[in-house]
């Protein structure tokens, strides 16, 4: 009787080992790069177009809006990493700083900001003239050819 109750438990201990390891692997998440280029526009607003890096060798074209340059030159070029992503889709959406972080970026500043989706987005504008900065609250990401 002992060792059919050993046996039993041993069973559902690598049963439930083994719901654990799948559980696990079906819910990894990726960190991705991105190079963003945004735009002063005369026409339509301000926005932007640039590019996820995902698994290291995958390119997907991103387009921005929902940014306000205001008096900063015509373009600014920012880089980053998305991460949470399960595929490149959960990069599309519409970002707000997360958890008291900022959506600003200039000089030495990182913005940090999360979408509806739980990708979690931190970019860092290329040089910047001294004293720039760029809010980016409320920018809005979709993708082209997902």
């Amino acid at each position: 009787m002992i060792a059919v109750t050993r046996a039993t438990t041993s069973c559902v201990i690598a049963f439930a080992c083994i719901i654990a390891a799948g559980a696990l692997a079906q819910s990894r998440q990726e960190t991705a790069y991105v190079h963003i280029e945004l735009a002063k526009r005369y026409i339509g607003g301000d926005g932007g177009s640039g590019a996820l890096f995902f698994k290291g060798h995958h390119r997907y074209r991103l387009l921005l809006s929902g940014i306000e340059l205001g008096t900063i030159g015509r373009e600014i070029d920012l880089a980053g990493k998305v991460m949470n992503l399960q595929t490149p889709a959960d990069i599309q959406g519409t970002y707000r700083p997360e958890n008291g972080a900022s959506a600003i970026v200039g000089g030495s500043r990182v913005a940090r900001m999360q979408n509806q989706k739980g990708a979690i987005l931190e970019l860092h504008a290329e040089p910047m003239s001294p004293g720039l900065s760029v809010d980016l609250t409320g920018m809005t990401i979709t993708g082209r050819g997902f």
